[in-house]
């Protein structure tokens, strides 16, 4: 019961610092610097951090969930983790110090290259409290690491908010994105009681590489299949296309991504515990996935039948031209809000050679639907594509991790197909009041409005189990963790 209550309680805590900071952060990074700024810094930041993401992966080789999801974790482990970390990411630093005029070259832009070189940094901050982090997600202290959020969201979006004020153009975006590096590994030596002892361990490194090395080449693949996109835009369509494309793109997956953030976070480590009763993995994912989509598929439904009016509303005419790509991805988060969750399933249970493979066939996939929306001359035609990959692949990427645990994927269909229906019911209901001329601002209040009196009755009286889920999770109410 002591377990059980721990994750709720962490549940609880990172659903509390989330919303705080999806709110600060729409507000100010979102809705303030996308006022102040130009589309094209953004697509600026967007070409550097298409590459930098990239490599990060290989300073990191999986061995933060390999702390995690190990068992019988001693401090050598820790240590050979840290020094590892502190390593590459010295090494990658430097080189992508030294390549950033060839970044430059390939999106034919002289000015990123003092971007690039500036954004080396990330790899010096970021290795710093990695360890610290994953022994705080091991025991579960999500207290602790709800605040590092909290205290890095507020001063790096203020900071940012400050220096666009200021006209500092794309350096305020630079700027908020290494103190959302730093920050973090400075208030995570002050939380966690870990001190690293400078120690490499061949042993140790060994144990959690057996792990991270298949976790890394899928998240490797996972990367490039979401940024191959970012990539070919940036270097095609030009800085003022990419901003509206990962704008939309964020815009649409901010609070997916969060929901599906907070219960994962918790929901990780909490099924690692019980990575050899498959009994209870089929119930924390089940009921966690009904959650997730009571809370998900409702805000992109109304995403879809309003975007119109918030990106005019909160944007301005500027942005307008992000409109028809946030729809087309409002299809696809849905699905991935859903689909991504198997990756707790391959880490929980220790199959990330299996998840690797799966990524590599799903990556080919990705890679091509994105080629062939380049082919067709535009980021809209891109989005298409990216979505109609990801309609082809929700079979497989459900069913292959469900058999890893014996789940019948037919149950996780019965857990999210109702809210999926209610959504899409109540947003058609909403969707009818822009029949009225009522002006901008007065119609979108009246729409969410609308929209809430709809789906939230609806979910009440048709379907309990997501609101059962919800309660579990957040109330401890009948909890099946």
């Amino acid at each position: 019961m002591a377990f059980e209550k721990k994750v709720v309680e962490g549940m609880r805590w990172f659903a509390a610092a989330k919303a705080f900071s999806q709110v600060f952060e729409f507000i100010v990074a979102t809705i303030a610097l996308m006022n102040l700024l130009d589309p094209k810094d953004f697509g600026r930041l967007g070409m550097i951090t298409v590459i930098s993401g990239f490599v990060l992966l290989f300073s990191n080789l999986g061995l933060m969930s390999a702390l995690v999801q190990k068992e019988d974790l001693e401090e050598r482990h820790l240590n050979a983790a840290f020094w590892t970390h502190i390593i590459l990411g010295s090494f990658f630093g430097a080189l992508f110090y030294f390549a950033a005029p060839w970044i430059a070259v390939f999106y034919d832009d002289p000015s990123l290259e003092t971007i690039a070189q500036v954004c080396c940094l990330l790899f010096i901050g970021e290795p710093l409290g990695r360890v610290q982090n994953a022994w705080l997600t091991k025991n579960l202290e999500f207290r602790k690491i709800s605040y590092s959020e909290v205290i890095t969201n507020v001063l790096s979006n203020s900071v940012a908010l400050v220096l666009a004020l200021l006209g500092f153009g794309v350096w305020a975006l630079v700027a908020k994105l290494l103190l959302e590096y730093f920050i973090p590994a400075l208030v995570m030596w002050w939380l966690s009681s870990f001190r690293p002892v400078f120690s490499l361990d061949r042993e140790a490194i060994k144990e959690l590489l057996r792990y991270g090395i298949s976790l890394t080449g899928f998240s490797a693949l996972q990367y490039f299949s979401r940024q191959f996109d970012d990539l070919l835009i940036g270097k095609f369509f030009g800085s003022a296309q990419l901003g509206y494309y990962s704008r939309a793109y964020s815009f649409m997956m901010m609070p997916v991504r969060q929901i599906s953030l907070v219960i994962g976070r918790v929901m990780f480590p909490a099924m690692a515990k019980h990575q050899n009763d498959h009994a209870k993995i089929q119930e924390i994912y089940v009921d966690s996935n009904a959650a997730i989509a009571a809370i998900s598929f409702p805000i992109l439904a109304f995403l879809f039948v309003s975007t119109d009016f918030l990106v005019l509303v909160l944007f301005g005419e500027a942005w307008l031209p992000m409109v028809p790509i946030v729809k087309v991805f409002c299809v696809c988060g849905a699905l991935q809000s859903i689909g991504k969750t198997t990756n707790w399933i391959y880490q929980a249970t220790g199959e990330t050679r299996l998840m690797f493979l799966y990524g590599l066939a799903e990556t080919t996939l990705i890679a091509a639907a994105i080629g062939i929306g380049v082919w067709r001359g535009s980021a809209l035609h891109v989005a298409e594509c990216f979505t109609i990959a990801a309609i082809l692949i929700i079979v497989p990427q459900m069913w292959i991790p469900c058999r890893l645990i014996s789940l019948d994927p037919r149950r996780i269909l019965k857990a999210v197909i109702l809210p999926a229906i209610l959504s899409v019911v109540a947003a058609f209901g909403a969707h009818q009041i822009f029949r009225f001329e009522l002006g901008e601002t007065a119609s979108l209040i009246l729409v969410t409005l609308t929209f809430l009196a709809l789906y939230l009755p609806l979910l009440w009286g048709v379907n309990p189990h997501g609101l059962v889920a919800l309660r579990a999770m957040f109330f401890h109410k009948d909890p099946k963790i």
